[in-house]
């Protein structure tokens, strides 16, 4: 592996924020960079969230790019917020339990995403 890029998301206190740094550890303890953003809202809990990264066996990015190798979802919201980064053949890890859930029923989805 020369690069991989990837995004986690999920709802704000899920455990987003713990399983970053212990990826991000683990790449570095091996050897690889890392470079990553969180993006966030400021609430405290519920909303969706995300850190989108690039792993680098070589010279890592100045900036993250688009599309990613990997959307990791914690949610529903976040197959439906980052599908569309994905490049094509890339991986969508998922909770097969979110396929009944439709877009519209989630209150925290922006209103722009929904429309889309």
């Amino acid at each position: 592996m020369n690069e991989l890029r990837y995004i986690i998301g999920g709802p704000q206190g899920g455990g987003l924020e713990t399983t970053s740094e212990i990826l991000s550890w683990a790449f570095a303890r091996s050897g690889y960079g890392i470079i990553s953003d969180r993006e966030y809202f400021s609430n405290i809990k519920g909303r969706h969230s995300y850190v989108h990264a690039t792993v680098s066996a070589t010279e890592l990015p100045k900036h993250l790019t688009y599309p990613v190798d990997i959307v990791a979802a914690m949610d529903a919201e976040t197959v439906f917020t980052h599908f569309n980064d994905l490049r094509d053949g890339g991986y969508l890890i998922y909770n097969s339990d979110d396929d009944s859930v439709n877009y519209a029923s989630i209150p925290s989805m922006e209103r722009e995403l929904k429309d889309s």
